[in-house]
């Protein structure tokens, strides 16, 4: 693993949380700077498989790492909120309807 990350120099910091906290690639790309809770070493993942919510824990080296990266990578979007700049975000987490049928 760590080989692959070292050959993604751009994406280095994505692959790496996305890996070290075992988010799915939409997870990782929605979160925002208020989901990294460093006092209590977790991540909040909004809208995950199933749209559910649900906590991670965060590891040190992790939190390490993208305190780094937010270092040198702040970017306007989301009025600097969002963690990655990216234009893919996960944003509609509301539970899909089915269409009501009704008997003929």
């Amino acid at each position: 693993m760590a080989r692959l990350i070292s050959h993604t120099r751009k994406l280095s910091y994505q692959v790496y949380t996305t890996y070290s906290l075992g988010l799915r690639l939409s997870e990782s790309l929605s979160l925002t700077i208020a989901d990294v809770n460093s006092h209590l070493m977790r991540v909040h993942v909004r809208c995950g498989k199933g749209k559910k919510d649900r906590f991670v824990p965060l590891p040190l080296m992790t939190l390490k790492a993208l305190r780094r990266y937010w270092a040198t990578h702040r970017h306007p979007e989301g009025g600097g909120k969002a963690l990655y700049n990216t234009t893919t975000r996960a944003t509609d987490c509301r539970p899909h309807r089915r269409p009501r049928v009704t008997p003929a």
